[in-house]
C-alpha cells in the first residue's frame, strides 16, 4: 500500500480511517504508526521499538499480537520492579519468592518489600486457594413469568446434557453448575465454569454461546407454548469488569486468602509502629469506608493487582472485581503469635521477639481474583519472563499464581496502612513518589563559560590531562582538572 493510498484511505462517508486492518505483520505495523506520526503530526519513534530479537519467536513476533490486540503499532514499555522475598506456606507454593511490579508509581515497590520483610520476620504468610470457577449469566425472555418459571423446571434436569455439549465444544472448560435468577418474565441463569490454567473469560462466554443456541433448538422442539422472545449472551449478572457486592460473597475466579501472625516486635522494628495503634488506624478506616460506602474494605489491594497484571499479562480490566476483597486486622496473644511460629517450624518463637508481648493477626480474602497462567498476554515476550521468575508459566501453576499475589497483596496492605498510622505515608511519597525535573549544577555545565561569567574577564582556563602512555592514563583512577590562572 503506497503513503498515497495509505493517506487517501476513507470509509464509505469519507470518513478518515485507520489504514491495513487486520494486518500484523511488521511491515504491516510500521506503515500504520508512520501514517498515524503523519496524522497526529508528532513522532513515535519508542513506542516503534519493537522488541530486540524481533521475530525470533512466537513471544517477540507482531503474528502473536493477533487474538491480544487490533491495529498495533508498537509497544508501551512499562518499567518493571522486584519486590520480596517473601516467605510463602501454601498448597501450591512453599518457600520464598519474588514478585514482578510493572508500576509507575513511586513508593509501591518500597512499600511492598517493606511488608514482605515483616512477613518473613514473622514466619511467613500463610496462603490458601478455596475455588476456582468463571461464569457467564446469559437471560432469556418469555411472554409472561409463567414460562419463564417452566423453562427453567425445564433446563434444570439438563445439566448432564449440557457438560456432555461443552465438552464436545472445548477441551478444557468444565460446566460445574447452574444457578437462576427470575426478574419478572425474564430469567438469568449463571452458568458456573471450570477453566483450568486460563483465567477463561473468553473461554466460557464461547461456550455459553454453544449451549444456549443447543437450548434454544431443544426447547423449541421439547416445550410446545413456551417460547423465548429474547436471548441475551450476557445480562450483565456476571458483573463482568465491574465493581459488585457479588464478586465479594460469590467467587468468579479463584478464591484465596492470606494470613499472618505479625509479633509485635517486627511491628516496631519494620513498620515502626505499635499494635495498639495499628489497630485503632484500621478500625478508623473501616468507619470511613463504611461511611463512603465501598464494597469490601482494604487500603491500596489494586496496586499490587494492577501491576502484577500488567507484568504478567493478565486482563488488567479485570482489576474491578480482582482487588473487591476484606482486610482483617485483630489483636494476637504471645500464645497466639509462638504457636503460629511453631507451625511455621521456627523452633525458638521467642528469636521472632515474641517476648514483647503479643501482636497482630492479618487476612487478606480476595473472593474473585481473576488470573492465569495460559492464554491471553501470557505468552508475550516480556509477560512470558515475569510469569517464570514467579515459577508460574503453563499448565498447573494458576494457584501457585493467585497464592503469591495474595500474600504480596497483603503484605503491602499492612505496610501502606503501617505508614498511615505511623506518619510516613507522605513523606514516603515525598521521597520515592515524585519526578521533579533534576535542575541542579551538572558535570556538563562546567567549563569556561561558568567561570568566566563568575570570575569575569582576564582569566585563562586551563584543562589538565593525567600523563598517559601509549594513550593510557598512567594513573587510571587519577580524572582530569580545572585552573583558572590571572
Amino acid at each position: 500500500m503506497s503513503e498515497t493510498e495509505l493517506d487517501s484511505d476513507k470509509d464509505p462517508y469519507g470518513h478518515p480511517r485507520i489504514p491495513l486492518r487486520g494486518l500484523y505483520d511488521v511491515n504491516s505495523c510500521n506503515l500504520r504508526r508512520q501514517w498515524a506520526e503523519k496524522f497526529a503530526n508528532c513522532t513515535l519513534d519508542q513506542v516503534g521499538a519493537w522488541w530486540p530479537n524481533q521475530g525470533s519467536d512466537d513471544a517477540c513476533s507482531c503474528l502473536k499480537l493477533k487474538g491480544n490486540i487490533e491495529n498495533p503499532i508498537g509497544l508501551a514499555k512499562v518499567p518493571v520492579g522486584l519486590v520480596g522475598p517473601l516467605l510463602v506456606r501454601g498448597k501450591n507454593v512453599a518457600g520464598y519468592v519474588l514478585c514482578p511490579f510493572a508500576t509507575t508509581e513511586g513508593a509501591l515497590v518500597a512499600s511492598a518489600t517493606r511488608g514482605a520483610s515483616a512477613l518473613m520476620r514473622s514466619g511467613g504468610v500463610f496462603v490458601s486457594t478455596e475455588d476456582h470457577v468463571m461464569t457467564r449469566a446469559p437471560s432469556f425472555t418469555f411472554a409472561n413469568a409463567k414460562e419463564a418459571e417452566l423453562f427453567w423446571t425445564w433446563l434444570r434436569d439438563k445439566l448432564d446434557d449440557l457438560r456432555l455439549q461443552v465438552r464436545q465444544y472445548s477441551q478444557h472448560a468444565e460446566l460445574v453448575s447452574l444457578s437462576p435468577q427470575r426478574f419478572g418474565r425474564t430469567l438469568v441463569v449463571q452458568f458456573k465454569y471450570c477453566t483450568r490454567d486460563a483465567a477463561g473469560q473468553n473461554m466460557v462466554t464461547g461456550a455459553t454461546s454453544h449451549l444456549c443456541k443447543w437450548l434454544l433448538g431443544k426447547a423449541e422442539k421439547d416445550m410446545e407454548g413456551v417460547r423465548v422472545v429474547r436471548f441475551l449472551i450476557e445480562s450483565n449478572l456476571s458483573c463482568d469488569k465491574k465493581l459488585a457486592m457479588l464478586n465479594l460473597v460469590q467467587t468468579r475466579g479463584v478464591h484465596v486468602q492470606a494470613e499472618a501472625w505479625v509479633p509485635e516486635s517486627v511491628l516496631l522494628s519494620v513498620l515502626k509502629v505499635d499494635s495498639t495503634s495499628l489497630l485503632d488506624t484500621y478500625q478508623h478506616f473501616i468507619h470511613s469506608s463504611f461511611r463512603a460506602g465501598t464494597i469490601g474494605f482494604n487500603t491500596n489491594a489494586s496496586n499490587i493487582i494492577a501491576a502484577v497484571f500488567i507484568a504478567t499479562g493478565q486482563d488488567v480490566a479485570s482489576v474491578v472485581e480482582s482487588a473487591t476483597c476484606q482486610l482483617i486486622l485483630a489483636p494476637a496473644s504471645k500464645e497466639e503469635i509462638e504457636q503460629a511460629m511453631r507451625n511455621a517450624g521456627v523452633e525458638h518463637p521467642a528469636s521472632c521477639g515474641t517476648e514483647e508481648g503479643g501482636g497482630v493477626y492479618a487476612c487478606l480474602v480476595m473472593p474473585s481474583l481473576i488470573v492465569g497462567t495460559v492464554g491471553g498476554g501470557t505468552g508475550l515476550a516480556t509477560q512470558k519472563e515475569c510469569l517464570r521468575l514467579m515459577g508460574c508459566h503453563g499448565t498447573g501453576d494458576v494457584g501457585r499464581l493467585a497464592e503469591i499475589i495474595v500474600g504480596f497483596a497483603l503484605a503491602l496492605e499492612l505496610s501502606t496502612l503501617a505508614s498511615v498510622c505511623g506518619g510516613q505515608f507522605a513523606s514516603a511519597h515525598e521521597k520515592l513518589g515524585r519526578n521533579r525535573p533534576q535542575n541542579g549544577l551538572k558535570d556538563s555545565h562546567i567549563g569556561p563559560e561558568l567561570f568566566t561569567g563568575l570570575m569575569g574577564e582576564g582569566w585563562t582556563f586551563v584543562r589538565h590531562t593525567p600523563f598517559t602512555v601509549g594513550g593510557v592514563p598512567s594513573n587510571p583512577t587519577q580524572k582530569s582538572a580545572m585552573f583558572l590562572l590571572p
